[in-house]
């Protein structure tokens, strides 16, 4: 088995969006590939993650993220591969986002 490669961005395999309160944003989209991602909340304000794109139910819903290092993965155990989302129920904060694909 060839080891998993990482998605690419800016820095190699995170990406950082930046969510707020007036809609969810997509942090990580649908990919069949997926075998694990990995979401920290590097701001100061507490944010909500949605797994599917019925991501509108409202802020304060969904798994949250505290401020200031929050995480939450998804792996084996509990892999997702569909469309990511997140908000935050006032003001903006930072999401780093890691995915890891097979080859």
């Amino acid at each position: 088995m060839r080891p998993p490669k990482c998605a690419t961005a800016s820095v190699p395999g995170t990406r950082v969006t930046n969510v707020g309160a007036a809609a969810p944003r997509t942090v990580l989209a649908q990919n069949p590939d997926r075998i694990a991602a990995t979401f920290v909340n590097d701001g100061a304000i507490v944010a909500y993650l949605r797994l599917g794109l019925n991501a509108d139910a409202g802020a304060n819903a969904g798994i949250r993220l505290n401020a200031n290092g929050g995480s939450f993965s998804i792996g084996f155990a509990n892999l997702y591969t569909g469309v990511v989302t997140a908000r935050t129920a006032a003001g903006v904060t930072n999401i780093l986002v890691t995915e890891l694909e097979a080859e």
